[in-house]
């Protein structure tokens, strides 16, 4: 999936359900999701995640934070409560509009709407940058330049937070995880899919047309390259269940380098 086409998908997800495209809990899809429970998981997210860096000794200074792929502002809003200024990106203008609706923190929480494969950030001006359930839905290509752009806008000694999917658990391979998670919807599969639905007097063109939501990979030692061959150093890399139980995923830590290093 292209950048345009990725932009389509989730601009439409925005406008039909934007909470549930963030978080997509079964039982929460088609606005089930209650704004404020919604919003309380970003709150008890940031809230661990900034407390076990510092746990770790690794503590960002407060100035200037990105939260790339921000959507709705779910974690840009607790960042922008812990930071001078907080950067939300996303690349749908349903979910920039959103963020901009919730937002509660005035100047000091910027959205900005970006196409492109660049960050709209000068090189080494952001202490803090956050990505999560981001770079997972689009195909390596992209993931890993987006990865590159995190480590230019930092500051010497920033750090940059962001979770990837290694591989399919299923498949062992890591060639499988870079291609969609749905790339072996065979027409045999198809048509159980059918008769199933069928057999408990299910629509069969629910879900036809729907925006759809791919998953791809990146080999753990290659993030490692990239984090590197970007004057950078890998601080933590553990197991992350935010791609869910079909893949091995981790998050990673990443501190830009300073002088000496």
């Amino acid at each position: 999936m292209d950048l345009r086409r990725l932009e389509q998908t989730w601009n439409r997800l925005g406008k039909q359900d934007p909470l549930w495209a963030v978080l997509t809990h079964p039982e929460k899809k088609g606005g089930r999701w209650e704004l404020a429970d919604f919003l309380a998981t970003g709150e008890k997210e940031i809230t661990e995640l900034l407390e076990d860096l510092r746990v770790q000794g690794l503590i960002p200074n407060s100035g200037v934070a990105v939260d790339f792929g921000c959507a709705v502002g779910r974690l840009t809003q607790p960042l922008a409560r812990v930071f001078t200024t907080v950067y939300g990106i996303d690349i749908a203008a349903s979910m920039i509009e959103k963020a901009r609706e919730l937002n509660r923190h005035g100047d000091g929480c910027r959205y900005i709407l970006n196409g492109e494969t660049s960050l709209p950030l000068e090189t080494a001006s952001v202490d803090f940058l956050l990505s999560n359930l981001v770079l997972q839905h689009m195909e390596p290509r992209y993931s890993k330049v987006y990865i590159g752009e995190f480590l230019r806008v930092l500051k010497p000694g920033g750090l940059a937070v962001f979770q990837m999917p290694d591989r399919l658990v299923k498949s062992g391979d890591g060639q499988a995880a870079a291609r969609p998670q749905n790339w072996n919807l065979t027409p045999a599969r198809l048509c159980r899919a059918l008769w199933r639905r069928l057999s408990r007097g299910e629509n069969l063109l629910a879900g036809i047309g729907e925006p759809r939501i791919e998953m791809y990979g990146i080999a753990r030692d290659e993030v490692v390259r990239i984090i590197e061959g970007h004057d950078a150093h890998m601080e933590l890399c553990r197991d992350s269940e935010h791609a869910g139980p079909d893949w091995v995923a981790y998050q990673y830590v990443a501190r830009k380098n300073t002088t000496g290093e």
